[in-house]
């Protein structure tokens, strides 16, 4: 029998990965791996920009439309509102810091 934190853990990366499956297929290739830049790597704008060669806005439209459109998602609408709310306030921190 699981301890109750590996069971708690267990569970985590379970809805993780299946958080994952759904992002991957309500998304572009490309949309998606800037999301999991962007939310699991914790990278600003401006170094996904560099990884891809594009401006940090058009980053920042893919981010923003790419939540946009989770959002709809019945399955992860909490987590993708978070999210927006999250890269809303990391945005203007970031564009603080470039300042």
């Amino acid at each position: 029998m699981r301890s109750s934190a590996a069971s708690d853990v267990y569970k985590r990366q379970v809805l993780s990965k299946e958080f994952w499956e759904i992002v991957k297929k309500d998304l572009t290739e490309m949309n998606y791996e800037i999301i999991q830049l962007r939310f699991q790597e914790n990278l600003s704008y401006a170094k996904i920009a560099m990884r891809y060669g594009i401006g940090k806005e058009r980053v920042r439209l893919r981010v923003l439309r790419s939540l946009n459109k989770l959002k709809k998602n019945q399955d992860i609408q909490i987590i993708a509102e978070d999210w927006y709310n999250i890269d809303v306030a990391r945005s203007l921190r970031e564009d603080r810091e470039e300042i």
